[in-house]
């Protein structure tokens, strides 16, 4: 299937044709979703021409609120205009690899991983998840300044893996690459 892609990532990485996604089967528009319409959609995407809008899976689990997630998007306004919005975007893996990385160092459930193929067009954003969790991680220890705070979103913005990015970003930091995508993937 021949996708038409929007590439919005600075490190030229080829959009993959099939994406896996850990889809929260206990929330009820994902079950409407895949049950009736076989399609996930990012935040503000219509799902089908009756009008009705799909929410961000991220959005609805209190992100905007996240004084992290925030500033993170902040930056990315300023600096990264051309990448997919954490806040609207959906999160997907471009391999399988990558998915069960991310389940083993966060226990993500693998009975919620479903792979998708993407349905043009989309717009792309891959970027190295663990910096975020590195951003967490210091947060929560008192160890996020403001500087290292912007230098971090700024690295993970730019598509920067954990060991390029000169940070020292610590030994829990790993590379799962993710990416954050505008657009609708269906399961096929």
């Amino acid at each position: 299937m021949a996708i038409s892609v929007s590439i919005a990532t600075q490190t030229g990485t080829a959009v993959p044709e099939r994406f896996w996604v850990f889809a929260d089967k206990l929330d009820a528009v994902t079950q409407h979703n895949l049950q009736l319409t076989h399609q996930i959609s990012s935040g503000g995407i219509p799902l089908d021409d009756s009008g009705n809008f799909s929410k961000s899976p991220y959005s609805s689990k209190g992100a905007l609120l996240d004084p992290l997630e925030v500033r993170g998007e902040e930056l990315r306004a300023r600096e990264f205009p051309q990448h997919v919005s954490r806040l609207v975007g959906m999160y997907a893996f471009g391999s399988y690899g990558d998915a069960l990385l991310a389940h083993q160092t966060h226990g993500w459930d693998l009975d919620e991983l479903t792979e998708f193929v993407a349905v043009s067009p989309i717009v792309a954003t891959r970027v190295n998840m663990e910096f975020v969790s590195v951003i967490r991680g210091l947060h929560e220890i008192h160890q996020l300044t403001e500087q290292r705070h912007d230098d971090l979103w700024r690295a993970y913005w730019s598509g920067a893996s954990a060991s390029a990015s000169n940070l020292d970003p610590g030994p829990q930091a790993r590379c799962i690459w993710e990416w954050i995508i505008l657009g609708h993937l269906w399961i096929e």
